[in-house]
């Protein structure tokens, strides 16, 4: 009978994509066989193909391995599809906004009058009112998580921070300005880049607004701008403007016939991605492949309406070494009613997924109004009005399937008209980052925040301590028992050393290492004892002996002088006349004489 290792490890590796990661591990753990399975990285990779149709895209793990990049990538969709929801709403005091961004947990919106008005998720506070710019209004408008730019009609700039403690703080305004109206504005890391109507560009530091580079690119107005560090790209009607300020601002060209409907900037892939409403262009601005370009056209009969570059919180290099080779996603929407998404770091511009969004709310042909992307879901907002509850929804970006709606709602008096035939566009969407699943879209006058799951707060502690055993590492797990395990060394050698040093200190310094050593000494100190009691007891007995002889000796030498005297003094007598019992009391008190010497002699010894 055929077994589980019996059969092919393709159609094994399929069925061990079903399981935890955890029980993924302890079977590899416990089972040689599927361990080497498991570990076969070309047998994930076309896992992944199979359910996904796509082997370059944008990874969500940020792995080199494809097992890692599925359990991960599944873990988002799932928290998508099943987690609790959460909503809530946010009142705006204006309608006229020119840009929403999502700062968890704030909400910013930028008014077409030079205003931004802050609002708080969690404390469901009112919006606050803070002046950023003068009275004449803004011209362009740029921001990213941490700080916000406006441009001017009189050629002003200003740099607005956007951190929980510095939003309520006075804008910086730039110390130069230009010569005519701000027409291009882009926030950087480290810079803010303006342009103007005249061709000319300024490099202004974001923290003093002091000005560092000028550049003069033409004379016919700049249209777009983006810039990196030491990078700026520039746009006007026929050229494309590449500026490296770190190669003695060297400016390079390029030119086009795409028009800048649409423009974003891909610094890490050094792509630009120019767009009209019929054709997309990318061009590399790589040296070793610079000027190439790649094109995708719609159909003659379509208009592209909305086009969104997925944004990432950190812009280094491209990483090609990780599973899937490190793509960037690029969504845009086809006359309103379908959506296409983009690889736009492969060679070639094709579609990677295309869908057609139905909101059943929504009895229009052309129900899309905005979107946004990231590395798993596209997310897509339509109309609203009374009574309508799905009006905005998540796709999977790489096959285009649905997940869930995310919308809710929205009471009556939120809404301009009191009649639901009139539709109120879904103008901003918003996602949050890092894959997190939460985000905002405005409706008319008012805010609609949505999270899935933990709040961001929770989801990035629990990302940062999520450990995928096995398949993905257990590096803080073994970091931490390698820790434990040095401590317990430690403390054991510092009780070793403690015994050593007592032992030492009690046998005058011998160098004692072990318990055999201790024995030993022990041993020796215990015969040591025994000699010099057997020792003692020797000499106290011939002492005694030579006591007792000398004391004999004595006894007897006197007992000869007292006889010869009694001889000499006393007349001779007949024995016969003695009596027997006499001599018998003589030799008794004798006997007790010697016995109390003997005793004596030996208290004296041993006191």
């Amino acid at each position: 009978m055929a077994t589980f290792l019996d059969l092919p490890p393709e159609l094994i590796v399929v069925i061990l994509s079903y399981l935890d990661v955890r029980d993924l591990h302890a079977i590899a753990d416990t089972c040689s066989s599927l361990n080497h399975v498991i570990n076969d990285q070309e047998l994930w990779k076309n896992v992944f193909r199979t359910r996904f149709f796509a082997d370059h895209f944008s990874s969500v793990s940020r792995s080199r391995k494809f097992s890692v990049e599925l359990f991960e990538r599944n873990e988002v969709l799932k928290e998508w599809r099943k987690a609790r929801s959460t909503h809530r709403l946010i009142p705006l005091k204006t309608v006229h906004t020119m840009e929403v961004s999502l700062q968890y947990p704030l909400v910013l919106a930028f008014h077409d009058e030079g205003s931004m008005y802050i609002s708080q998720i969690d404390r469901a506070k009112p919006d606050i009112n803070i002046p950023v710019t003068t009275s004449q209004g803004s011209t362009a408008v740029s921001f990213d998580s941490k700080n916000s730019a406006f441009g001017t009609n009189a050629g002003q700039v200003y740099i607005k921070p956007l951190g929980r403690k510095d939003v309520w703080s006075s804008a910086i305004s730039v110390k130069e300005d230009h010569e005519t109206m701000v027409t291009a504005i882009h926030v950087g890391s480290q810079y803010v880049y303006s342009a103007d109507a005249s061709g000319h560009v300024m490099v202004s530091d974001i923290k003093t607004g002091v000005v560092e580079k000028h550049y003069q690119l033409g004379s016919i107005i700049i249209a777009k701008i983006q810039g990196f560090k030491e990078t700026v790209v520039a746009v006007d009607a026929d050229k494309i403007y590449i500026i490296n300020a770190d190669r003695r601002g060297s400016i390079q060209t390029i030119n086009h016939t795409a028009g800048y409907e649409f423009f974003e900037v891909d610094f890490a892939g050094k792509i630009i991605v120019l767009a009209n409403t019929q054709t997309i262009h990318t061009y590399s601005f790589d040296p070793q492949w610079f000027g190439s370009t790649s094109t995708y056209s719609t159909d003659s009969s379509e208009i592209i309406t909305h086009l969104v570059m997925e944004k990432r919180d950190s812009v280094t290099s491209r990483e090609v070494k990780i599973a899937g080779q490190d793509g960037l996603n690029v969504a845009v929407v086809i006359s309103s009613t379908r959506i296409i998404t983009f690889n736009i770091r492969r060679s070639i511009l094709k579609p990677q997924s295309e869908f057609s969004p139905e909101f059943k709310d929504v009895p229009l042909n052309n129900p899309i109004c905005s979107i946004d992307v990231n590395s798993s879901v596209v997310l897509v907002g339509s109309y609203s009005g009374w009574g309508f509850s799905s009006y905005a929804a998540v796709y999977d970006v790489l096959n285009g399937e649905f997940i869930r709606t995310v919308s809710k709602k929205i009471q009556k008096k939120y809404l301009t008209h009191g009649v639901r035939e009139y539709f109120v566009p879904v103008r901003f969407v918003r996602l949050g980052k890092n894959n997190q699943r939460y985000g905002i879209l405005e409706v008319n006058n008012v805010v609609q925040y949505f999270q899935f799951g933990e709040d961001p707060a929770e989801q990035n502690s629990k990302k940062a301590k999520k450990n995928l055993v096995g398949v993905v590492s257990e590096r803080k797990n073994k970091f931490n028992k390698t820790i434990k395990t040095q401590v317990y060394d430690m403390e054991h050698d510092e009780y070793q050393q403690f015994i050593k040093e007592e032992m030492v200190d009690k046998y005058n310094g011998s160098d004692l290492l072990n318990g055999e050593d201790i024995e030993v000494a022990l041993a020796l100190d215990q015969s040591m004892n025994n000699h010099i009691v057997s020792n003692d007891d020797a000499e106290i007995d011939e002492q005694l002996a030579q006591a007792l002889e000398m004391s004999r000796l004595e006894y007897e030498s006197e007992a000869n002088v007292n006889d010869h005297t009694l001889n000499e003094s006393i007349e001779p007598t007949n024995t016969d006349d003695i009596p027997l019992h006499e001599e018998d009391e003589d030799e008794d008190e004798d006997e007790d004489f010697k016995r109390q010497l003997e005793e004596a002699m030996r208290r004296s010894l041993y006191e």
